[in-house]
């Protein structure tokens, strides 16, 4: 929760779509939002989340990888407005 009132809940990371729910009534009533964030082939998944109470999220997006040399550039995708929208970081 950001504050009393505003809220959000990352669920998962599905054929390229980052799916999360919002709420603004402290958790009464949630609204699922699906944003497409990455191609549906792309094969990456959510690593760690991270937010503030000032409205900023930020979900970190990688692929499972088990040796260093065999990691893949992650994907960081970052909100600064409650997670009404999300913008990949570069």
């Amino acid at each position: 929760m950001f504050d009393e009132l505003n809220g959000i809940i990352v669920w998962e990371l599905k054929e390229g779509k980052l799916i999360y729910s919002l709420t603004s009534d402290g958790g009464i009533n949630w609204t699922t939002h699906r944003q497409v964030v990455m191609s549906k082939s792309n094969k990456k998944e959510i690593q760690n989340i991270s937010f503030s109470a000032d409205g900023q999220v930020t979900v970190v997006c990688a692929e499972k990888y088990i040796l260093e040399s065999n990691r893949k550039r992650a994907l960081v995708l970052q909100s600064n407005d409650f997670g009404k929208l999300f913008h990949p970081l570069k």
